[in-house]
């Protein structure tokens, strides 16, 4: 915990370099949805079997980052699973952009260093529900909590 924190700090020192780094290129700017879940979207197959989405939620929705936004897609998943498949998750996402003729600008490696420095640029902000944890259940009850099964 001591070296999150003291790593947290260091990077918070640097947020509007990160920020500015992640941004410079606008071409890492596009229209998102943050959290694209059953509760704000919603899937099917067209004709030809392609998947589509529709939007019910427009509250998260709007010009961003991209790799920003795809780590508020990411914050439901596993954390085994995600440290595991992080890197194919961003090339499922590249070979989208790819596919849809995106910008040749995004290439993977500035992909991945940006998602890396999202990452430990939010990386901060992940103490923010212990305060809420601690109106649900004191301190000293969250000690024996084994596991979040």
């Amino acid at each position: 915990l001591r070296r999150w924190w003291r790593e947290s700090m260091e990077v918070a020192w640097y947020s509007e370099e990160i920020s500015a780094y992640i941004t410079i290129d606008p071409n890492f700017r596009s229209l998102v949805h943050g959290n694209l879940a059953a509760d704000n979207a919603w899937y099917w197959r067209d004709e030809k079997g392609q998947l589509q989405c529709g939007l019910l939620d427009f509250g998260g929705f709007g010009p961003t980052n991209i790799a920003t936004m795809q780590l508020m897609s990411w914050t439901m998943a596993e954390p085994a699973m995600l440290k595991d498949h992080w890197q194919g998750l961003a090339d499922a996402f590249l070979d989208g952009v790819r596919e849809s003729n995106g910008p040749a600008s995004i290439t993977r490696e500035e992909y991945l260093t940006s998602l890396g420095i999202a990452f430990a640029k939010v990386s901060p902000l992940c103490g923010g529900s212990t305060l809420q944890l601690l109106k649900i259940m004191p301190m000293e009850q969250w000690a024996q909590v084994k596991d979040r099964w």
